[in-house]
């Protein structure tokens, strides 16, 4: 399954994958399943981890070394982590699908 599909279910039933363990839960879960998508494929390339996280440490102008999920605890004051992350997802891919 492609990563921007999976990430919608998760966003529309975030209990279903996740249970409550908000966005550090949401990070290990995303972490297993890549890691498994690279065991069946060594060629996919986790955005997630790489390309996404720097755009987070460029827009929050943060050059510490973060993760995704830290890096929104740590830099949005208000608001549910998780639901951030998603509309950070799509602020991505939107900027990724017209850049």
């Amino acid at each position: 399954m492609e990563l921007t599909v999976l990430l919608r279910k998760i966003e529309a039933r975030p209990q279903l994958y996740v249970g409550e363990a908000g966005i550090y839960g949401l990070r290990h879960f995303l972490c297993g399943y890549i890691m498994s998508e690279k065991e069946r494929c060594p060629a996919y390339h986790d955005w997630l981890f790489s390309d996404f996280t720097a755009f987070l440490a460029e827009k929050y102008q943060d050059n510490r070394d973060l993760d995704f999920a830290s890096l929104i605890v740590a830099n949005e004051a208000g608001g549910n982590p998780t639901d951030i992350f998603f509309q950070l997802i799509r602020e991505f891919t939107g900027a990724a699908e017209t850049g």
